[in-house]
């Protein structure tokens, strides 16, 4: 009987594993294609403070930084934030899993341990503007 448990916790533990094995390469390729989204953007766009992440695997969050485009009037803030989604859509390996591109122009500063961030505008954007017909997700 021992013996039965034994083998029972072994290959208990070895799914455990593979599992983890999993889904460390499942994060490793969504910072990996998430990287490359933030290298896309300071390439194309000059401004080297740029935050990518994602929500739910399917929100992608862009977070301008301290960047020129904050001062802004509307319109052309609206169309830079637009701009900023297209670049990051178009670079995004996984933008077949893209539902939304969210694009916010943050003001941050810091005092020692502590940051402030204040999300001056954001812009919400619809992976579909950007793709051509038929190849994303409904």
């Amino acid at each position: 009987m021992r013996r039965r448990t034994a083998i029972g916790l072994g290959l208990a533990s070895l799914f455990g594993l593979l599992t983890a094995c999993s889904g460390l390469k499942e994060l490793q390729g969504t910072l990996t294609d998430l990287n490359a989204v933030q290298r896309a953007l300071i390439e194309a766009l000059g401004h080297k403070d740029m935050g990518v992440n994602l929500l739910n695997g399917s929100v992608l969050n862009i977070s301008a930084v301290n960047s020129p485009w904050t001062s802004l009037a509307a319109a052309q803030k609206q169309a830079k934030a637009r701009e900023i989604a297209e670049v990051a859509y178009k670079s995004y390996p996984s933008r077949a899993n893209s539902e939304t591109i969210r694009v916010t122009f943050v003001v941050q500063s810091n005092a020692g341990p502590v940051t402030y961030k204040n999300a001056v505008d954001a812009f919400t954007f619809q992976a579909a503007e950007f793709a051509p017909a038929g190849t994303v997700k409904q």
